[in-house]
């Protein structure tokens, strides 16, 4: 077993102190080695996370390590996608500088403009459905003011609102065409209650056979067609 040594105050390098009885011989005489292994362990002690050398990595983790440095870039130019398709290019030329200035990378600006995209999607979804349920009660409301008139409607003249309906379907037949009628059924106009009214007087006007009193005849005492008593400037 190491002796204990002991040092009276004043001995030489001891600054009046006595070495405590607990240090050994064997600590007084640490090799410079000795030192640096303990001054290792000290550092390591202190912050496990930082190794005193640098261990090397591999060619992958060399390879993903520059692949993530390059993906903190901020690009020159932005390549932007909204779903499958690049965005427009003149959008992404107005959005460069100011993904520039705020420093973003493409995958950053990338998020940013998917996400402006979806929130417009949605913004665009809600008022196509507003105004898709406008339009359905505007068509039903017309519908249910023709089949209230007083004119043609649902008993108006005695007769039931079928019965009235067979004069406006007259009335388009016999001076409308196909595509007119396309154009009153795309266009939803055919449930207005003043489309109705016009093609059910011409419907009940071509339905009389020969009218031969006041203005219905001409100077020779013969009827007038419905057709030019309709359009006066029609030319037969």
């Amino acid at each position: 077993m190491s002796e204990s040594i002991t040092q009276t105050p004043g001995a030489p390098g001891t600054q009046g102190n006595a070495v405590p009885t607990s240090a050994t011989a064997a600590d007084l005489t640490q090799t410079p080695a000795q030192a640096a292994a303990s001054s290792l362990v000290t550092d390591l002690a202190a912050d496990p996370a930082k190794p005193a050398v640098e261990i090397s990595k591999t060619p992958e983790q060399l390879a993903q390590e520059a692949k993530d440095n390059a993906a903190k870039v901020v690009p020159e130019k932005y390549e932007i996608k909204f779903g499958d398709a690049d965005a427009d290019p003149a959008v992404v030329e107005a959005f460069t500088p100011i993904a520039k200035e705020l420093g973003l990378t493409n995958e950053q600006a990338q998020k940013l403009a998917s996400f402006h995209a979806e929130q417009t999607t949605a913004l665009l979804g809600k008022q196509t459905q507003v105004q898709s349920e406008a339009w359905t009660n505007l068509q039903n409301q017309w519908r249910t003011d023709a089949r209230a008139d007083k004119e043609y409607g649902h008993l108006a003249g005695g007769k039931t609102f079928d019965e009235n309906g067979a004069m406006i379907a007259k009335g388009l037949a016999t001076f409308g065409t196909p595509e007119l009628n396309k154009a009153l059924i795309d266009s939803g106009m055919g449930n207005h209650p003043e489309i109705a009214r016009y093609l059910f007087r011409v419907g009940k006007a071509v339905s009389e056979d020969t009218i031969r009193v006041g203005g219905n005849v001409g100077s020779g005492g013969a009827p007038i067609p419905a057709a030019n008593r309709l359009f006066p400037t029609m030319k037969s």
